[in-house]
């Protein structure tokens, strides 16, 4: 127990605007300064005698704890430790805590606890770093870059290198894993990260799953391909997160102050340019050059042009024919999109479609086609007069796919035109169903509770297994027309079609051959026991009223 006239209590107490408590060896309050009703809205007299631990958030007693520890255990140290108090109106504010073992000193006997209020100084923190990972945000970033690049300024040999890294597939962890799984993979990965960086270097979390990196004074520009292989090696060892081992790749991009930046944005904007051309291109890594740049600004025209073409329905659909191998007869129309830009003319789905599925336009899109092909198909049918009814093929692309009310939506569609269930066939693709098999599967059955029929587009080409197309139920493979071109050919891929279509066979699927451009193709199909094809051989996508002509006289010749 202190002494009330104590001179070094008497010298504690003038530092009012930090709460200072002494503390016994129980862990007890036997003094506390007149600053606690400031802090924490508390009499001194209220806490004498109470657990200096009562104050103190439950999560946070732990820290206090181990402070109490190592405090007692050494007398000539003073210790010092982070938490949270709750005050009297029940708001919780962080603290600085220094403590000095001051048992043996008989004008105190205790410990002394200082406590600063550094809650402003944590909240502007928790502003600058990210509290996932632990690391500066993006502002923080680009103000060290800011700073570098005005040393550089002043030294033309100080050689600078920014990169700017996103983690391949990290929605499939978290939608696989759950978020929290998510979160901790992050903070692997930004320990990992660290050790490749350097006492000069920054390492930044901007946000998702991407990370940017500033590496300083390097000797030589080449030296920022070694830095990202270095990274690309970091990360191939498999991370140990909820009991499952993960593996995960990254693509780069990189920059170099070589060019000469005056902004700290720009460097960083080439940087992250660079690294989409990375991930779309499927490289490690890819440094920036003036051609990205330029096509990057492309990009951005593309989908402020697309945007308009939405509003102004610049948009048309064409169709395919596919038609049964055995006989040359039309069997249907697989839908396929076009834009004609007002100035550009004709924009081909290779440029447009991927910028649609990165924006999110995709869905509008698809949405336009598919009442578009269900309303001209339920006008032809009347035209029809094959054995067989005609049917009508049309893309889902991932962004629909994943939509819950696509459903409802379909079926919306086909009361208001008209055509049959049984005559809409939707087409996914795999990797559309390999991004979220377990919401993929509730769609798929929900759309063959409707009655439509299911096809998988470009089978072959991508990563799901056989265990994965059984639980699906598809009433249709479609061989991709890589596998297709190459028939008759000296490397020809006759093996791979004969088992997809046997494997077709065996769960009860047709199989739709695309890209089919020749008589010797047709023929190799057929004999294969292919059942539908199509391609240029017998018809390029057509004008809705040649696709009526072609429903009028369904035959090949």
């Amino acid at each position: 127990m202190p002494k009330e006239d104590s001179p070094l209590l008497d010298l504690l107490a003038v530092h009012s605007a930090d709460l200072i408590e002494v503390v016994g060896s129980d862990h007890l309050r036997s003094w506390v300064s007149p600053s606690v009703q400031h802090l924490l809205g508390y009499d001194p007299e209220e806490l004498i005698g109470s657990s200096v631990l009562s104050r103190v958030l439950p999560e946070d007693r732990a820290v206090l704890e181990e402070l109490l520890q190592r405090c007692a255990d050494d007398p000539n140290e003073p210790v010092r430790a982070e938490y949270r108090l709750t005050t009297q109106s029940g708001r919780s504010i962080f603290v600085d805590v220094v403590a000095r073992n001051l048992l043996g000193n008989e004008s105190v006997a205790g410990m002394v606890l200082t406590s600063r209020d550094i809650t402003e100084r944590v909240q502007r923190e928790r502003k600058m770093f990210d509290a996932v990972t632990g690391l500066p945000n993006r502002v923080v970033f680009l103000d060290r870059l800011d700073a570098a690049l005005r040393r550089a300024s002043n030294d033309p040999n100080y050689l600078l290198a920014v990169l700017s890294l996103d983690l391949d597939r990290f929605k499939v962890v978290n939608e696989g894993l759950g978020h929290d799984a998510g979160d901790l993979l992050l903070h692997a990965v930004a320990r990992r990260l660290e050790s490749c960086m350097g006492p000069r270097d920054t390492l930044a979390h901007p946000g998702g799953d991407e990370f940017s990196m500033l590496f300083e004074d390097l000797s030589d520009p080449d030296d920022s391909r070694k830095l990202a292989d270095d990274i690309h090696q970091a990360l191939s060892e498999p991370f140990r997160i909820a009991e499952s081992e993960i593996y995960t790749t990254a693509s780069i991009g990189i920059s170099t102050n070589v060019k000469g930046y005056d902004e700290a944005a720009h460097m960083l904007r080439d940087a992250e340019t660079a690294m989409n051309r990375a991930k779309s291109a499927g490289h490690r890594h890819e440094t920036f050059s003036t051609v990205m740049h330029i096509e990057a600004l492309k990009q951005v025209q593309l989908d402020t042009d697309l945007r308009r073409a939405i509003d102004r329905e610049e948009f048309s659909v064409l169709y395919q024919p596919i038609v049964f191998l055995s006989s040359g007869e039309l069997a249907g129309f697989e839908s396929l999109v076009r834009w004609i830009h007002p100035e550009e003319g004709l924009v081909s789905p290779a440029e447009f479609i991927p910028v649609a599925e990165e924006t999110g336009l995709i869905a509008p899109i698809d949405r336009w086609v598919l009442n578009q092909s269900c309303e001209a198909g339920a006008g032809w049918l009347g035209e029809w007069q094959g054995p067989k009814p005609l049917w009508f093929s049309v893309n889902i692309s991932s962004t629909q796919f994943s939509r819950k009310d696509l459903v409802g939506y379909v079926e919306q569609v086909l009361q208001n035109s008209g055509i049959e269930a049984g005559q809409l066939k939707l087409e996914i693709t795999e990797s559309a169903i390999m991004e979220s098999p377990e919401a993929a599967l509730e769609s798929l059955q929900g759309l063959r509770g409707l009655g439509v029929r299911l096809a998988l587009d470009d089978f072959g080409t991508g990563y799901s297994s056989l265990s994965y197309l059984h639980r699906f139920p598809f009433d249709t493979l479609k061989i991709d027309q890589s596998f297709v071109s190459r028939l008759g050919q000296p490397d020809d891929q006759m093996g791979i079609v004969r088992t997809i279509i046997a494997l077709a066979d065996n769960m009860g699927m047709d199989v739709v051959a695309e890209g089919i451009e020749d008589q010797a193709q047709w023929d190799i199909l057929s004999e294969l026991g292919c059942l539908y094809g199509q391609g240029y051989y017998f018809a390029r996508p057509l004008e809705p009223r040649d696709a009526l002509q072609r429903v009028r006289k369904p035959r090949f010749e």
